[in-house]
């Protein structure tokens, strides 16, 4: 109390007379040092900061007259800008794994933040199930998920989903010389990503196929990806590019798609439907290598 009493005779002119919160803490502070050990929870340095940051600074920027608004749109804009900075660095970290992938001469999955739930039925689902938003994303060609699962005697109640893979360089026939990235992805920043891939096939035999899906299943190692596949109806005369076009499973007339072991992607391509053929696409061999 003496203190207190010091600091109204030295400041006589004091508006708040003294009658602050952090001044009357003071005459607490020794018993309950006493009792409790050192008051670690006390700090108003965070505090400070943030009112310099997020107040003080904003303000000095303003143009003084409008300034409640101009600080608001201050903090949003640095939140905004903040935001980029930690997609950046997540996407070094991301960037990372390639050459791990390269060190290792293994597949690196990444990013798993997604789990189907694949109990009941698809008419039965939530528009809100994790596995709807994907299906939704993809118009729809998720729906044969759960027959293919059961055609190779998969039948798992949860799905582990990972949104990208980093395939390691050396993996291709051809010759790569770089780490080439796959991803799976109904929002990347915002925006379908769905990768094209080369996958081996037997022998030298090799498949082209959009990847919709890399899964890993609850409680296995095993890592699956769910293609859906083109076949090569020709090769064009002055590209030397190939074109393609959605591949039937044999016998029927429904789209091929298929569950495949990860390690038989071995490099990512470029597919883009042809302009002047609708339903016939080409083969970029150009652009990865």
């Amino acid at each position: 109390m003496s203190m207190i009493k010091e600091l109204k005779a030295a400041f006589p002119k004091q508006k708040s007379k003294w009658k602050l919160i952090k001044v009357h803490m003071v005459v607490h502070f020794e018993e309950a040092i006493k009792r409790g050990g050192l008051p670690e929870e006390y700090s108003t340095n965070m505090y400070e900061h943030f009112h310099k940051d997020c107040v003080k600074r904003p303000y000095r920027a303003s143009n003084r007259r409008e300034w409640s608004e101009s600080i608001i749109k201050s903090n949003q804009f640095h939140q905004m800008l903040s935001e980029v900075e930690s997609d950046i660095k997540e996407e070094r970290e991301y960037n990372s794994a390639f050459y791990e992938a390269d060190t290792e001469g293994k597949r690196v999955l990444l990013r798993t933040h997604v789990v189907f739930h694949m109990q009941g039925s698809t008419a039965r689902r939530s528009k809100t199930d994790q596995f709807e938003i994907w299906n939704m994303a993809l118009g729809g060609r998720l729906t044969t998920l759960q027959d293919d699962l059961e055609s190779y005697d998969l039948t798992p109640q949860t799905l582990h989903v990972f949104t990208g893979m980093a395939v390691p360089a050396g993996s291709s026939t051809a010759d790569s010389r770089v780490t080439h990235f796959v991803r799976a992805n109904p929002s990347h920043h915002g925006q379908l990503w769905f990768s094209h891939a080369a996958i081996k096939g037997a022998g030298d035999e090799v498949w082209y196929g959009e990847i919709l899906l890399l899964f890993k299943i609850l409680g296995s190692d095993e890592r699956f990806a769910y293609v859906q596949y083109y076949d090569v109806i020709r090769v064009d005369a002055l590209t030397g590019c190939k074109a393609l076009r959605v591949a039937k499973a044999p016998g029927t007339q429904r789209v091929y798609r298929d569950i495949i072991d990860v390690d038989t992607i071995f490099r990512a391509v470029h597919i883009v439907e042809s302009f002047a053929r609708p339903g016939t696409f080409m083969l970029n061999d150009y652009l990865f290598d």
